[in-house]
């Protein structure tokens, strides 16, 4: 579906043993013009969860809110990139349920792309830094356990729509 959050239905997510998380991956066409580039950043070393390890930006989805709202909330809390500007396409990859951690409720990811608008510089505002990566390197990053499935449906939606 390709929609700016504010057209989604604002639907809560379904309560359960699950934490639900909207992933924003945002890209950009690289120096070359013909590779896409994606946003990834990394969490502070003195993190609670995961200190260091490299993600997608986004975060928790809020009790009663749309895992599209979130993860317009959470790309605009994260980088300071606005993507609710009717102008920005959003496309929902899907939906991916990993494995829980030991001794941690499973995650639900609820993954969202969008392209950088023009214009727009992104920061790392609840990172301890950012970086562009081209898609296709995406899988030599050295993700948490949890994203490695979020990083190939991300991945194959993505060559899709190139």
């Amino acid at each position: 579906m390709n929609h700016r959050p504010s057209q989604f239905e604002q639907i809560p997510s379904p309560s359960g043993s699950f934490i639900d998380v909207a992933l924003v991956a945002l890209r950009r066409k690289g120096i070359s013009r013909e590779n896409i580039e994606i946003l990834v950043a990394k969490r502070p070393d003195d993190a609670e969860i995961l200190a260091g390890a490299w993600e997608i930006p986004g975060g928790k989805v809020d009790a009663g809110e749309a895992p599209n709202i979130a993860a317009a909330r959470e790309l605009l809390e994260e980088t300071g990139v606005d993507c609710t500007d009717p102008s920005c396409v959003w496309i929902r990859i899907g939906i991916v349920e990993p494995p829980a951690p030991l001794g941690r409720p499973a995650p639900r990811f609820h993954i969202y792309s969008v392209e950088l608008p023009l214009g727009s510089v992104p920061r790392a505002l609840a990172a301890s830094s950012i970086a562009w990566v081209e898609l296709e390197m995406l899988h030599k990053i050295d993700w948490p356990a949890t994203n490695h499935a979020v990083v190939k449906a991300l991945s194959d939606a993505i060559q899709k729509i190139k």
